[in-house]
């Protein structure tokens, strides 16, 4: 049976697949990019939706639109749903109501027909979901691709599916323990895996901030530089369009500094009273990470709980995982180093795909266990069916996904 993962993220969604009779599975390349990744964007047309891509691309061309359709653009965009993602909410675009499942369904049907040609009669479905997210928007997500037309569907925690993505290429000695520290784009995830008998055990309840992620790291960026600007111009950005503008430079700064050099510059546009102003976004790597340090020291604090528990139980912590694209900044791994002194940090290859392989991987064979009560003395074996959703509908002829 062909299985399809998928990691819906705050900022980027990533797919993979695993055929039937293979060992590990592959993540989905698009042309756009080169990679895998799809922008987790809605834009609502006068025909209907736009996603992922050419959503993107929307937001790129508005720098040439006029002022009045800049505004009526900007007000059309749905970004970040993840993070806010309400069983009970409703949005309005052109005076129609759309609930999130709704939106979940459109961007959702995107991101299927863009992967189908790599992904294909693939007949079962998991996605992964963050520590502490509500049991409401778990059953939100399996709706939507319920609704989509999909059957076997499962569902596995972000962390436990890095672990299983990290394992298709490396390998976890006997009495290893490894401290997974997911900081992606919206939410913190951390969980400590330790291999006894052959088995991965998680004896430790994980923890998790779903307020703390790499947009946290782009608003302090934008208030730095919205401070900068109405000094400089006399403008507030958090005004209009140039909200938008603004916002996104923060976050292609912010990537920049994953790669070694010390000073990242990325142009903005900045609209105000007819007025186009060219401004620079400019900061060197020690200005950056002052900026950042007390976002970065809130996502590292999520894990304080985890190791404190790990010491006070003589667990070893051998390794820290780094997963996700926020876990890339060099202040991250200096505050976990400081954390955790003695342990290797680890930056994998699959940093940002590790969750979505681990998704697709989900059911090959593997012994895993779980102590859900730290209290307890005897581990429980389980049978990593906890987030399975059954669905009574008939199978979909073109396609079974799974989410990560």
């Amino acid at each position: 049976m062909n299985t399809i993962g998928i990691d819906f993220g705050t900022s980027n969604t990533t797919v993979a697949w695993l055929k039937e009779g293979e060992s590990k599975p592959s993540v989905v390349v698009y042309p756009e990019n080169q990679g895998g990744k799809i922008p987790s964007l809605l834009l609502k047309m006068t025909n209907g939706w736009s996603a992922g891509f050419e959503a993107d691309m929307n937001m790129q061309a508005i720098h040439y639109a006029s002022k009045d359709d800049i505004v009526n653009i900007q007000s059309r965009f749905v970004q970040g749903l993840k993070r806010y993602l309400n069983a009970e909410a409703v949005e309005f675009y052109d005076d129609q109501e759309y609930s999130h499942l709704d939106l979940l369904i459109e961007y959702f049907k995107y991101v299927l027909d863009r992967s189908e040609a790599n992904c294909d009669n693939a007949a079962k479905l998991v996605f992964s979901y963050p520590i502490g997210f509500q049991d409401s928007n778990i059953k939100l997500i399996h709706s939507a691709f319920e609704r989509l037309g999909f059957h076997d569907i499962e569902c596995i925690k972000e962390p436990l599916a890095a672990v299983y993505g990290y394992e298709l290429e490396n390998t976890i000695d006997e009495g290893e323990g490894i401290l997974v520290f997911d900081y992606g784009g919206g939410t913190t995830d951390v969980c400590y895996v330790q291999k006894r008998g052959g088995n991965l055990i998680t004896p430790i309840e994980p923890n998790g901030n779903l307020h703390c992620g790499g947009l946290d790291v782009d608003k302090a960026l934008f208030k730095h530089f919205h401070k900068q600007i109405l000094r400089e111009h006399k403008v507030d950005v958090t005004e209009g369009i140039s909200n938008l503008f603004l916002s996104r430079a923060c976050r292609i700064l912010k990537e920049k500094f994953s790669n070694h050099a010390d000073t990242h510059r990325v142009p903005c546009l900045i609209l105000s009273e007819g007025k186009s102003i060219n401004y620079t976004l400019q900061l060197t790597r020690d200005a950056f990470n002052t900026i950042i340090y007390n976002k970065v020291c809130e996502a590292v604090r999520t894990a304080e709980s985890v190791v404190a528990k790990a010491r006070q139980n003589n667990y070893p912590i051998d390794k820290v995982l780094l997963i996700g694209g926020s876990s890339r900044i060099d202040l991250v791994h200096e505050r976990l180093e400081n954390l955790i002194p003695h342990a290797q940090i680890c930056s994998c290859g699959t940093q940002d795909v590790a969750v979505v392989l681990g998704n697709a991987a989900k059911d090959i064979p593997r012994a895993y266990s779980e102590c859900r009560d730290e209290n307890e003395e005897k581990e429980e074996i389980v049978n990593e069916q906890e987030g399975q959703i059954s669905s009574k509908e008939p199978p979909r002829k073109r396609v079974n996904v799974i989410y990560v």
